[in-house]
């Protein structure tokens, strides 16, 4: 099918992008008219069969993690549905014996440094900047933190942890249990969980895969299973009593696993160069306007860049019809598969144009 054509049919999804540049995916994910036509069906689906719905619960979960694990490429039985990262990661520390030690990165998400240090667990930080996967070697080396937990990408400067150090790191620290927030990556491009280093990967999925808020996926390599079950204080034989307790919203997970089903059906090789495509556009556009830090010209950046900028600029944007948020000291704006060059041309124009 025509690439314009196929744009243009993914484009008509989302009303907002009629009237509004949408370069705020970081923030929310748009929900597409299809996905809510599906709600909806399923919505009718417990109102109209109630009970009977419901007593396919099982079945009808068990064929949404077969979906999800199969888009992870991880083990289904490794695999759990949670309402939101948050969920899963307080559940996953709550069950840690008290002297447990973390490494994470300074400014990372809250929902990561601030859960760890309300908990009292002993932490330590290194700084996101040039050169910064030589000091996570460094931490390990000197303190040998039972678990590395960080966003893939991070929220603010859209930095992103390279693949192949983590498998790096991995095999250099075997013991070192990486846990990762793929909140701000998931969707973006193809992740295969079996190969990549990682042993604990949790995502809330309201971004880059547009499937609503109240839904996340988590999943932990065989092996990690098996050691979490003797370190975890909550003694049990099933994880699932940890992650996956009480009932599950059938309608969210339903949704979910059509999200991942449309991301296949396009095809996330597709999805991921086009999006790389408009990052690196954008990328060597801000690099030369020199409106992002020099250091990120020579490693390969997320789909996410902070701009310098106040108020005044997110508010003049805005009124342009351009849509993204103050995060951290500037303006934060990403690129979706939705987007298109237009969009990035737009925002330069407009930049170029405030700062003229």
């Amino acid at each position: 099918m025509n690439q314009s054509l196929e744009m243009h049919k993914i484009r008509e999804q989302y009303a907002v992008l009629t009237n509004y540049t949408y370069l705020n995916t970081a923030y929310h994910g748009m929900f597409s008219k299809e996905l809510i036509a599906y709600q909806q069906e399923l919505s009718l689906r417990l109102h109209d069969q109630t009970s009977f719905f419901i007593e396919q619960r099982d079945e009808f979960l068990a064929d949404v993690k077969k979906t999800v694990a199969s888009f992870l490429h991880a083990d289904s039985q490794h695999t759990f549905l949670l309402p939101n990262f948050s969920f899963g990661f307080n559940s996953f520390l709550d069950a840690l014996p008290q002297e447990s030690t973390f490494l994470v990165l300074d400014e990372d998400y809250p929902s990561i440094t601030t859960a760890i240090e309300q908990r009292g667990f002993l932490n330590q930080k290194v700084s996101i900047q040039s050169g910064f996967e030589q000091q996570i070697i460094e931490q390990c080396l000197q303190n040998r933190p039972d678990y590395f937990c960080f966003s893939m990408v991070q929220y603010i400067t859209g930095v992103k942890m390279n693949p192949d150090f983590i498998k790096t790191l991995k095999s250099q620290f075997p013991d070192l249990c990486i846990v990762v927030d793929a909140t701000q990556y998931l969707g973006v491009e193809e992740f295969r969980f079996r190969e990549s280093g990682i042993d604990i990967i949790i995502a809330s999925c309201y971004k880059w895969l547009h499937a609503g808020d109240g839904c996340a996926v988590m999943a932990i390599q065989p092996k990690m299973s098996t050691l979490l079950q003797h370190k975890i204080t909550k003694k049990t034989d099933d994880l699932k009593q940890i992650f996956e307790p009480g009932h599950i919203d059938l309608v969210t997970t339903g949704v979910l696993q059509r999200a991942i089903e449309n991301h296949d059906s396009q095809g996330i090789q597709t999805i991921g160069d086009h999006i790389k495509k408009l990052s690196f556009h954008l990328k060597n556009q801000l690099l030369e306007r020199e409106w992002i830090p020099k250091w990120l010209e020579d490693r390969e950046h997320s789909n996410i860049f902070n701009i310098s900028g106040d108020q005044e600029l997110y508010d003049h944007l805005r009124s342009k019809g351009i849509i993204t948020s103050l995060r951290g000291s500037g303006i934060r704006v990403s690129c979706a598969h939705y987007n298109n060059t237009n969009d990035i041309d737009r925002l330069l124009e407009c930049l170029d144009l405030y700062y003229a």
